[in-house]
This record gives C-alpha cells, structure tokens and sequence, in this order.
C-alpha cells in the first residue's frame, strides 16, 4: 500500500493568495498600531523615567549589536584560517574495566581497528576483544 502524497503542506515560496493578503493586511495593521502609539507617546511628552528607558534600552541594544557582530567576525576569521579541520590529539584511556564490571583484555586496540570484524566475548568474568575468524560459523551468524 503506498503511503498518500500529503498536497496541503506550507510552502512559504509561494503560498496561496487569500493566506498572503491576510499576511499583508496584519503587517499593515501592525505598522499603523506602531505609528499610532508613538504620536500619543510624542503628544504625551516624555518623562525623566521614559528618557532613562530609552537610553537603557539604546544602550543594551548598542551592546547586543556589537557582541553579535564580534561574535560574527570570529567566526570568519576561524573559517579563514580554517582551524577546526585540523586533528586534535585523542587523550589516551586506558581501559582495564568496563562499566559493569569485566575486566577488559584483548590483542591491542590498535591491531583491532583494522580487523573487519571483532568478537567480543565474555568468559569467567573477563571481557575479551579478539579479531573474528571471518568464514567461521560462529562470525558470519554473528554478522547477519
């Protein structure tokens, strides 16, 4: 049974008509909200406290802009430099138990990152990593 084509999804390149002028007429109606709200703040006066606001207001905002913009140039200048694509070293661990307990042994770690396979098995309370015998019955059952 193929799944139905859901038709109905948004696509915000090209939406409907009735959905765009509705867009339009809530923007036009939010800028002359905004527009008639500062000609009662301009009538009004402003107060001490309101001039205070302002500046507190302006303020922040300068601080923002100018830690956004620092932020962004960083950034560009990591890019440029293209520092994060350089390898940082592996801190070596050394593993003798696992989280539940077994003691961990195997033929060394670095010989098993280029098995095609490992089998880890799990004998008188030791965890032991080992490259499988690929054609063995007991890899290939494993492996499927």
């Amino acid at each position: 049974m193929k799944p139905e084509k859901n038709n109905n999804r948004f696509k915000p390149e090209g939406g409907s008509p009735p959905r765009m002028a509705f867009h339009v007429a809530i923007a036009v109606v939010g800028w002359i909200l905004f527009a008639y709200f500062w000609r009662v703040v301009g009538e009004r006066g402003l107060s001490p406290g309101a001039v205070i606001s302002l500046i507190a207001m302006a303020t922040f905002l300068a601080i923002v802009i100018t830690m956004t913009t620092l932020w962004i140039v960083h950034n560009l200048k990591i890019s440029r430099n293209d520092r994060r694509t350089g390898t940082r070293p592996v801190a070596e661990v050394p593993y003798y138990q696992d989280k539940i307990g077994h003691t961990i042994e195997g033929e060394g770690f670095d010989s098993l990152k280029s098995a095609d396979m490992i089998e880890v098995a799990v004998e008188d309370g030791k965890k032991i990593y080992r490259r499988a015998k690929v054609g063995s019955e007991r890899a290939e059952n494993l492996s499927s």
